[in-house]
């Protein structure tokens, strides 16, 4: 036994170097220094704080699953690395360890972004605990001293989770989480407060998030709300004012980043094997989205079943996942797609499908920005989408790719696609991407871009 003695643990090389990185002051004298601090008034050990110039920023990104908000958060993160700017990712570790995508996803973040875990439970009175119950239940409060004694509960939490560390400004870059939204709006004064609006909120709330009504109450308490391009501002100002009475001049806008090269380095990836055969011997459209009543996959389905009747070498692959995945393949069967239609579910990479499609097709209904128009154009790739006032934002109004929002529409569109080939349009990747950086820094953080 003796020689398991016989070297320190404290001359070990990777002893030495993880105290130098994370306790450089521990030498076995602490209670030496704190004895002349506190009784004799001994400065000579006393550290100060650090002076750090930079502007600091919170920024809220919710679960980090696969979508477009993540891909946009991920990319901004990555496009500010290197700017004299502090920021840090609040988090909820439970809900993004619970799957290992999302923990990717969180992973991918640069390195320099500092981690705030938000963890357990709100400490609330009984009557606190009431309160926020019936909101949560009714979407309303009955008065303004109900909404005082929530707002006590959420600045606690606020303080709760992140002490007394000054930032500049908190960013819900996220915008859909009731507990963040709140606890953000709650933030103490002089903390610039911002919310993004990834949609127009009004047809989100009716059509499928009817809680969004009682953070739309908080919109009141944030300084900026932030639209993902200039139709959807409009959009939103016009129906949330007449609604709840924000002052006009807290909306704005500034457009969803791009990892341009993330983009075009991934769509060089293999396609997956299930998918290989779906890509050649006739043309195959890609739908890329959430199956969800607004991104419209039953309409386009249908309308798919008219193209078949003139094209039967034709096929369809949609990408993505969810409440509406029983349906649509209901409908399929209904239709009898089976071997034309594909529901291929959500993809990691979804990019080097597009990349082999013949043409990105987008039937929503309405769209914050579209940001898989965007990634389609990276690739160069034909795009046919509904005639939506965001997607127009994307396209521009000379696009032959647009097509009217119905069956009918999309028919047509998809038809004249099989006959005369690709939309052409020239899109610049490079200055998009500096134009949506510059905005970030102006609009959000208030930098000067000169």
């Amino acid at each position: 036994m003796q020689g398991l003695y016989d070297h320190s643990v404290k001359d070990n090389p990777v002893y030495q170097q993880a105290q130098a990185q994370f306790c450089p002051f521990e030498d076995g004298h602490a209670t030496r220094r704190a004895v002349e601090f506190f009784f004799f008034g001994s400065n000579e050990c006393v550290v100060d704080r650090y002076e750090d110039s930079r502007k600091s920023i919170i920024m809220y990104n919710g679960m980090f699953p696969i979508n477009g908000i993540t891909s946009s958060y991920l990319s901004l993160l990555n496009s500010l690395e290197g700017e004299d700017i502090q920021i840090s990712t609040l988090f909820d570790p439970v809900k993004v360890g619970a799957d290992p995508i999302r923990i990717e996803k969180f992973g991918s973040m640069p390195q320099d972004i500092k981690r705030i875990a938000h963890i357990g439970p709100m400490v609330m009175t009984p009557e606190e605990i009431w309160i926020i119950e019936q909101l949560r239940a009714r979407q309303i409060t009955d008065s303004k001293e109900m909404w005082d004694v929530q707002l006590r509960a959420y600045q606690r939490e606020y303080r709760r989770v992140l002490g007394e560390a000054k930032h500049d400004t908190f960013v819900n870059f996220e915008g859909y989480h009731a507990i963040t939204a709140h606890m953000i709006a709650a933030a103490p004064t002089g903390i610039r407060k911002v919310i993004y609006l990834h949609n127009d909120m009004i047809g989100e709330r009716d059509v499928r998030l009817p809680y969004l009504q009682r953070i739309f109450r908080l919109y009141d308490n944030y300084d900026s709300l932030v639209s993902v391009s200039s139709s959807i501002c409009d959009v939103n100002t016009n129906s949330l004012c007449n609604e709840f009475h924000i002052d006009k001049k807290k909306f704005s806008y500034c457009e969803n980043t791009i990892d341009v090269n993330g983009v075009l380095s991934l769509a060089q990836e293999d396609v997956d094997i299930d998918l290989q055969p779906w890509f050649g011997g006739g043309a195959t459209f890609l739908c890329l989205a959430r199956l969800s009543p607004e991104k419209g996959q039953a309409k386009l389905i249908r309308a798919f079943s008219a193209v078949l009747k003139q094209r039967p070498d034709a096929k369809l692959v949609i990408l993505g996942d969810g409440p509406l995945r029983q349906d649509l393949d209901l409908l399929i069967d209904e239709l009898g797609m089976g071997g034309k239609v594909y529901l291929a579910g959500l993809r990691v990479n979804p990019f080097s499908a597009l990349k082999v499609a013949d043409c990105l097709v987008l039937p929503s209904e309405h769209e914050g920005q579209g940001l898989v128009l965007v990634e389609a154009m990276v690739l160069g790739k034909p795009i046919i989408a509904t005639d939506i006032v965001t997607s127009r934002d994307v396209l521009g109004d000379d696009y032959a790719g647009l097509v009217e929002n119905n069956e009918d529409g999309l028919r047509r569109g998809m038809l004249q696609f099989l006959e005369k080939g690709r939309f052409p349009y020239v899109f610049d990747a490079s200055a998009y991407q500096a134009n949506a950086i510059k905005d970030f820094k102006s609009v959000i953080l208030g930098l000067s871009c000169e």
